[in-house]
């Protein structure tokens, strides 16, 4: 017969945190249960932690926070209104104020994208063709005739 009390019990050759637990292989899944996981497959009730309810709170808001409606500033439509014509066949607009070609882009930085939309869906929009003027093709004798400047015979220019 063996002495019971010269043999160690058993949870004393195990680490403090796992005496009297099951041995590690006790909470190996089992390979069906494994395969739905893998498959992604409803896991198996038995096993695992159970999920919180749905609805039981968190930190996410219930619904979307809506952003405060933008104002417009009519005073900047109108002046667009009054003052920009877009170029036909073009991404640029004429600016009557500063009398210079600006291209829709530069326009929206300037003005605000929201304006710009607004501006270029309005009927009261202008737009205007872009005209390129050709140099004179035409001899300078005739240009002088044209403008009405008198020559003498000689040459010489008459009042």
């Amino acid at each position: 017969m063996v002495d019971d009390a010269s043999s160690p019990p058993p949870d004393q050759d195990l680490p403090p945190e796992q005496a009297g637990q099951p041995p590690p292989t006790a909470q190996v899944l089992s390979l069906v249960d494994a395969a739905k996981a893998r498959k992604g497959g409803p896991p198996d009730p038995s096993a695992g932690a159970n999920a919180p309810d749905t609805g039981a709170g968190g930190d996410k808001p219930a619904g979307k926070a809506k952003k405060p409606e933008k104002t417009i500033d009519w005073g900047v439509y109108n002046h667009l209104l009054e003052n920009f014509a877009l170029i036909y066949g073009t991404d640029t607009v004429w600016d009557g104020g500063q009398r210079i070609i600006m291209k829709l882009a530069n326009m929206a930085h300037a003005h605000g994208s929201d304006l710009v939309k607004m501006w270029k869906a309005s009927p009261k929009r202008r737009t205007v063709l872009q005209r390129i003027r050709q140099p004179l093709q035409q001899p300078v004798h005739d240009v002088v005739a044209v403008l009405g400047i008198l020559r003498s015979p000689a040459g010489e220019v008459a009042n």
